[in-house]
């Protein structure tokens, strides 16, 4: 036998091994991950054994559950009965294929722990024995579907004596007729289609950004949520079509501050126009009233940053960079996150809205006349970057009776802080 057939023979025989030992590593994975994925059952998961410990009435069990899926077990089974309520999801015994359904307490547990600490559904599948696909459908359903109720849930005040409650912590600060903190929020948005992000862009915060303008109350409920906006709008577009906005400027005098009967105002920064129906910190320094009037404002007014502050904390998914598609999910899953949020005040028992005042009596005119919507025009207000800067004479006037009135209260030292 020649040089050449020797080695032909010895590469056809080495390339041979080679093949076998390929084939049978491929066959190994091929099928020792599905034998162990087949053993693996929803009902033995680690997020079940949570919900079974925590339902067994175990305080350790309850602590850990709440710190894991951000609501206590008694909010939980409130939501998960709306979920069933709702009906968008259907869990049967079995499938078309035999196979048993996911439990739906499961698929909730994956997707309030997603909000509340942002784990990724590879970890979430492992915690659930529930596949990646399964979890980001339902979640997706989720906020859908949950998400629109959220919204019509978030508290908001609607008669005269729901304002009243909503305006005293800030008299007891001494700030009267004030019914609530606005300012906006802001996400990063990663996965902003490329069409869009030139308009989600912001070159405040350099990244693709979606805001929203909330209005929350001093105790720390927020009463109002409006948006979503690109990263390119700012307070003046948002406040424009704002509905709260809309309702306090078309309120009619009902707070009685040193004997004049005062509208309604909400306290913003100065990135928001001087108009009768907004309280912003003044910059001038000269008037010593007016100065420390400003600062107690600008003290007051953080009850808006410190509600963002805790939102975040407990809902971890809006700390860092936002990895869903489509906007108007993302919307939704915000909203839940804000009716959560209130629900889970109530649920400590907060007082949402303390009613006493200087006086040790409840504030405001009873009977007086709300509008459910108003228009913005009216007042000298017609959004937009374009808006009025000069500060109009309404604005002027109320804000020199509530500077009065603080140092009134200031001088007899009456304020809580």
């Amino acid at each position: 036998m020649d040089d050449w057939s020797m080695m032909f023979d010895s590469s056809s025989s080495s390339s041979s091994d080679s093949e076998e030992e390929e084939a049978k590593t491929d066959a190994s994975r091929r099928s020792l991950p599905r034998r162990e994925k087949r053993d693996l059952k929803p009902l033995e998961s680690t997020m079940h054994m949570d919900f079974i410990s925590a339902s067994a009435g175990d305080e350790r069990a309850l602590e850990s559950f709440r710190l894991h899926y951000r609501v206590p077990l008694s909010v939980f089974k409130d939501v998960l009965d709306l979920v069933e309520e709702i009906g968008f999801w259907s869990c049967g015994d079995a499938d078309f294929c035999g196979r048993k359904s996911t439990p739906l307490h499961l698929l909730l547990m994956a997707s309030l722990r997603h909000l509340g600490r942002a784990e990724c559904w590879e970890t979430l599948s492992q915690l659930c024995n529930v596949s990646r696909s399964t979890l980001h459908r339902f979640f997706i359903a989720f906020c859908n579907q949950v998400g629109p109720v959220a919204g019509e849930r978030i508290a908001s005040p609607s008669s005269v004596e729901d304002f009243e409650r909503v305006e005293g912590p800030y008299r007891s600060k001494g700030f009267p007729a004030c019914v609530g903190s606005m300012d906006g929020v802001t996400v990063h948005w990663d996965r902003v289609p490329a069409c869009w992000r030139q308009r989600y862009y912001s070159g405040h915060k350099k990244a693709t950004v979606v805001q929203w303008n909330v209005v929350v109350s001093h105790t720390g409920l927020a009463m109002s949520v409006h948006g979503p906006f690109s990263g390119s709008a700012n307070d003046k577009t948002m406040l424009a079509s704002d509905p709260y906005a809309e309702r306090v400027a078309a309120m009619g005098p009902m707070f009685n501050v040193d004997g004049k009967m005062v509208k309604p105002y909400i306290i913003v920064d100065g990135g928001y126009q001087d108009v009768a129906f907004l309280m912003s910190p003044s910059r001038s320094r000269e008037d010593e009233p007016l100065r420390l009037w400003s600062e107690a404002l600008e003290r007051v007014r953080k009850d808006a940053e410190t509600y963002f502050g805790r939102l975040k904390a407990r809902w971890r998914i809006w700390r860092g960079k936002i990895l869903l598609q489509n906007v108007d999910v993302l919307h939704k899953a915000f909203l839940v996150c804000v009716w959560l949020q209130n629900v889970l005040y109530s649920y400590d028992a907060f007082t949402e809205f303390p009613t006493v005042d200087e006086t040790g009596n409840t504030s405001g005119q009873q009977g007086a006349a709300l509008c459910s919507s108003g228009d913005l025009s009216s007042t000298g207000y017609h959004g937009g970057d374009d808006a009025i800067i000069v500060p109009t004479s309404a604005f002027i006037t109320k804000r020199n009776i509530l500077v009065a009135h603080y140092h009134r209260r200031f001088t007899e030292g009456s304020l809580l802080f």
